[in-house]
């Protein structure tokens, strides 16, 4: 605001303290003050003693329990609850056990607490790589805007529901994905196809190269 009123002095003061972070913000704000973009060293990669420690953390077993169950606001509420208070390299640490048993969204979740250490890897995972490459080469668009859309929308649970109804790792709406579905020839396309990675990614995609020409 202070920018469009013409005020540089305010906004740059603004514009330095938001800088501060490494966030999608902070990283606006750097380019606004002509400064160059770089990440901060990569930490130290967990030891086998540390990820163990983790392992034997109770409220991770709990939550294995809670998601083995579907019990979703259980299994995040007991995963979160012993993240309280640990520093970062337990929570690098953590967050590598969370990778290690399958659990991205934690993984992510828990790596992106950490303050002064940084393992980006685990904050910025890319699984399923040849078949988002594939997908978003043939609607035209970037991997890593499809990336960006699941680790914000699903964070990679392949079956993630919202209360809209949106489904899958692209969270897509029922009646989009019927629509799209039939765009791309998918012949017997069923709302459940939606928890397929490869039938998610492929209409998700699609939908954002849609949205990219249309807009």
């Amino acid at each position: 605001a202070y920018a469009a009123q013409g005020d540089k002095t305010s906004a740059a003061a603004q514009y330095r303290q938001a800088a501060g972070s490494i966030d999608f913000y902070g990283i606006l704000s750097k380019e606004e003050l002509g400064q160059k973009v770089s990440l901060p060293p990569a930490a130290a990669p967990s030891t086998k003693e540390e990820i163990n420690v983790a392992a034997r953390n109770q409220g991770f077993e709990r939550a294995r329990k809670f998601k083995a169950l579907n019990m979703i606001l259980e299994y995040n509420r007991e995963w979160n609850f012993p993240l309280r208070g640990m520093n970062d390299r337990q929570l690098l640490a953590s967050a590598e056990y969370a990778h290690k048993i399958g659990f991205l969204d934690r993984m992510i979740n828990t790596s992106d607490r950490t303050k002064t250490l940084y393992n980006f890897n685990q904050r910025y995972p890319t699984p399923y790589l040849s078949t988002l490459q594939r997908h978003s080469a043939n609607a035209g668009i970037p991997a890593a805007w499809a990336y960006g859309i699941i680790r914000q929308e699903s964070r990679f649970v392949t079956l993630a529901k919202s209360s809209a109804s949106a489904h899958g790792l692209m969270q897509i709406i029922p009646e989009t994905a019927r629509i799209l579905a039939r765009k791309q020839g998918l012949s017997n396309f069923q709302l459940s196809d939606l928890g397929n990675i490869d039938t998610n990614v492929q209409l998700g995609t699609a939908y954002l190269g849609q949205i990219r020409d249309q807009f």
